[in-house]
């Protein structure tokens, strides 16, 4: 596997595990059930990269 595929593969899965935290931490700070906020991350890893996304 090349580097750039190993790099990308790991900030799928680093993505994907703190996607998971985020979810949890937010249902616990407002008192929402977990189900409340998607189980996939709404965003592509494009939208992620590109700068104008979360401006």
């Amino acid at each position: 596997m090349s580097d750039a595929k190993s790099y990308e593969q790991d900030f799928l899965l680093w993505t994907q595990k703190y996607y998971q935290r985020a979810r949890r931490d937010a249902a616990k700070e407002t008192q929402k059930p977990i189900e409340a906020f998607p189980s996939e991350r709404p965003f592509t890893i494009e939208q992620v990269l590109n700068p104008e996304f979360f401006a």
